[in-house]
């Protein structure tokens, strides 16, 4: 069988392959799929005060328009609340939106979204009008601002002057895209090429098209590539400023001409691109899906982790993987009729694969550099990683990101004066001479809606023991609200920050720990604890490696570790242990003895994990009212809930007939990673609205067979402070890193990746605490770190 003949068949499979998929897919063709795209501002470094009126005047310059938001920053020496008022109007004065935002409900750089009540169509005018009942200068709200590059914004004002265009507000145009028309059109365009193109008989002058194609194959492709990755991450290329799609261009044409230096055919350069390109974004468009978060360079490390929790998932194809694959099998096709060979002997072709290699890395190392930044005006936000990769596109952000991958010294860091801070806190004598059993408990998505939203949508109560106990009044029993630093996922770093007292907010990335920065100098509860004469002990029904937790926790110096290959009770629901079984095994764990060493116990459990469509080994026992399961996802979760909370109730009666004193703190890990659509059923962007922090709160449960002083226990703490709470509850003695850690839960009790409170629950400043610099000493010059700050009196 001749080499053309094998391609026609093969052509004929693609084709009958993806015709298939269209003709049982057809909706999808017609369905609505949003990719949030917006203007980009360059810098964030000029501001003005909001206490006068802004207004924004813009131009609607695209269709589908659905909302807009900006960035809105308080002055960080604001003496007094605050109320910021937002109202948009079209050109013949109607009002279609308006929101007061209360000082509280505003943080460091917060997206405040403004989604009119009325259909905005392309080429009309509106105003956006910013008001403050601020009155003394330095009490208000500033309005960022950045270089502009992409902007629709036509004037602005500040107060009654008007403002130069060079740099304006940031105004963050959003306009869905749609597969609709378009993408049907390109769609049918692959399928002709992967049909028509085999069919085409050679001519004379195709030896000289293949050079023609073979040289043209690369500039052309990387533009396709760059598309499709674009498209399998929910992004659209055209809302990507020039010279910052420019630098995601050149990384796919750097690779391309890196491998036609080394195997000399632009044709194997091109498939073996878009063969990577395809994988990757496919990848990354699951994890958006799954996760709620592009992939990071630190994913990469952490792929061990994603092996073990990616068989919970449910994996189906959809219209942006079958274009892309489409696209991608066109291109295959087509490079491969016209494709030729750089001849090693030819002494042409050697200068071109040289020249090939130091153009591949000039333009890598451009486009990959600090600078690029630069000379492209990026949109730089490390701390919002779906915001980066959108504004950015998602090669340009990924190889960005990895420049924070190593932890740098905070502004202003001063080796002499973190040392004087430190030196400052040499550990407080204990409030008891008992010295209870601690258990800590970690629950894997344990999470009440109810904390972020008033929609009562479930048909009964997820959580009736929780919900009881807190209206209790035994001071014995607290529930309250925890902050966490993740969404959807990142269970190790909640983990981290409770084991450790050590901030995500801290760190100059996101990113793991665990797999990054943990080692034996890390302080963690159990290594204090073995000084105090507690024996300590680790559980987590999951794999041994997964976020390289049997190396960490040696580092934390557990005495016992049980993961699933040795774990005491192993009762599954959900296909996985559940919590019960982690009750029981702590149960078996802590000591009878009255002379026996009190123990410290550390459970996370694993049983309500992320996956809800796939494990359904139980029975669905919560519905969502006035759905007919069409949140299934959210259905199962609460259900899930359900369960716990009966197995808490259990665990709490069981500990009771303990005679040994016995501390509980509970609290979760994050909240899951539920449909978009049950969450705007539950209005949680009102609930974002009217707290920030919403999408990151999850509920913490304190529990003690005997009297306790929890008068000093905030209300919201966020998960680093867990650790340390126990230890409180306690009364045991603390050293200077808990001692000051202690200091800092008083001043600021939330202290997360998303946002700081202080005391009064106003967001303020990371950068206004030592705590960074404090936390950087520990990891990355221990060498200024007072012995006394990790012993005890």
């Amino acid at each position: 069988m001749k080499i053309d003949k094998k391609r026609r068949i093969l052509s004929l499979m693609l084709a009958v392959f993806f015709a298939f998929i269209t003709i049982t897919n057809l909706d999808w063709f017609t369905n609505q799929y949003d990719s949030l795209v917006g203007f980009i501002a360059d810098n964030h470094s000029d501001v003005i005060m909001a206490d006068k009126p802004a207004t924004i005047n813009f131009r609607v310059s695209d269709d589908n328009f659905e909302y807009c938001y900006l960035v809105l920053t308080p002055d960080t020496e604001r003496a007094q609340p605050t109320t910021v008022t937002i109202t948009m109007t079209t050109a013949d004065g109607a009002q279609v939106f308006r929101q007061e935002y209360q000082d509280g409900n505003l943080f460091l750089s917060k997206y405040l979204n403004i989604t009119p009540d009325a259909d905005i169509q392309k080429g009309m005018e509106c105003s956006i009008v910013i008001e403050s009942d601020a009155v003394d200068e330095g009490t208000g709200y500033r309005l960022l601002l950045g270089n502009s590059m992409k902007n629709d914004i036509t004037s602005w004002y500040c107060g009654d002057v008007q403002q130069e265009m060079a740099s304006s507000p940031e105004l963050h145009m959003i306009y869905p895209d749609h597969f609709g028309t378009n993408t049907f059109i390109v769609y049918c365009l692959c399928l002709l090429i992967i049909v028509l193109l085999p069919l085409i008989p050679k001519f004379r002058f195709e030896e000289k098209l293949n050079w023609l194609v073979s040289v043209a194959a690369l500039p052309a492709s990387s533009l396709i590539i760059l598309y499709f990755i674009e498209i399998l991450s929910n992004n659209s290329i055209r809302y990507i400023p020039f010279r910052v799609l420019l630098c995601n261009y050149m990384i796919v044409l750097g690779v391309q001409l890196l491998i036609t230096a080394l195997t000399g055919r632009a044709h194997i350069a091109v498939i073996l691109t878009a063969l990577f390109g395809f994988v990757a974004g496919t990848a990354n468009h699951f994890v958006l899906m799954y996760r709620g978060t592009v992939i990071v360079p630190v994913d990469i490390i952490a792929v061990g982790a994603a092996r073990d929790v990616i068989s919970n998932y449910t994996f189906s194809l959809d219209i942006s993987i079958l274009l892309a694959a489409a696209v991608l099998a066109a291109g295959c096709v087509a490079v491969t009729r016209y494709s030729t060979h750089l001849n090693l002997k030819n002494m042409l072709a050697a200068a071109v694969r040289a020249l090939c290699a130091v153009a591949a890395t000039a333009v890598l190392m451009f486009s990959c550099s600090i600078a690029s930044r630069r000379w492209s005006g990026a949109y730089i936000y490390f701390k919002e990683a779906n915001v980066f990769a959108r504004m950015n596109g998602f090669l340009y952000s990924f190889v960005q990101t990895m420049h924070n991958m190593v932890m740098e010294a905070p502004d202003g860091y001063d080796a002499g004066a973190g040392k004087q801070i430190m030196a400052g806190y040499t550990g407080t004598q204990g409030e008891s001479d008992v010295q209870p059993d601690i258990i800590l408990i970690m629950g894997e998505t344990w999470a009440d809606l109810s904390l972020i939203t008033d929609v009562s949508s479930f048909d009964k109560d997820p959580m009736p023991y929780l919900h009881s106990v807190a209206g209790d009044d035994n001071p014995n029993t607290v529930v309250g609200s925890t902050v966490v630093s993740v969404f959807g996922s990142g269970t190790c770093n909640s983990e981290f920050e409770a084991i450790t007292g050590l901030s995500m907010a801290n760190f100059s990335s996101y990113g793991f720990p665990y797999l990054q920065f943990v080692d034996d100098t890390t302080p963690a509860v159990p290594k204090y604890l073995k000084q105090l004469g507690y024996r300590t002990y680790a559980l987590h029904p999951g794999e041994t490696e997964t976020w390289a937790r049997d190396r960490v926790y040696k580092y934390f110096e557990f005495d016992e570790i049980y993961f699933w290959e040795n774990f005491p009770y192993q009762d599954l629901r959900h296909e996985m242990v559940s919590d019960g079984a982690c009750f029981n095994s702590i149960l078996d764990l802590l000591p009878q003895d009255s002379a026996a060493d009190p123990a410290f116990i550390f459970n996370v459990t694993i049983r309500n994990h992320g996956g809800y469509d796939k494990n359904t080994d139980f029975d669905i026992r919560v519905n969502v009212e006035n759905s007919d399961g069409k949140y299934s996802d959210a259905e199962r979760f609460a259900s899930l809930m359900l369960y716990s909370d009966e197995e808490i109730r259990q665990f709490i009666a069981e500990l009771e007939k303990r005679e040994r004193p016995t501390v509980l703190v509970m609290f979760g890990d994050h909240l899951p990673s539920l449909s978009e659509d049950y969450f705007s059923y539950i209005h949680m962007a009102q609930a974002e609205a009217e707290n920030p922090l919403a999408r990151y709160t999850t509920p913490y449960f304190i529990w003690a067979n005997y009297d306790i002083d929890t008068s000093d226990i905030p209300q919201t703490a966020s998960s680093n402070y867990m650790g340390l709470i126990a230890m409180k509850l306690a009364g045991l003695p603390l050293n200077g890193w808990y001692q000051y850690l202690d200091a800092q839960m008083a001043e600021t009790p939330v202290y997360s990746l998303y946002g700081v409170k202080d005391a009064t629950g106003n967001f303020t400043d990371v950068h206004q605490y030592d705590y960074q610099y404090v936390q950087y000493a520990m990891f990355r010059d221990t060498g200024i770190v007072p012995e006394s700050f990790y012993k005890f009196k």
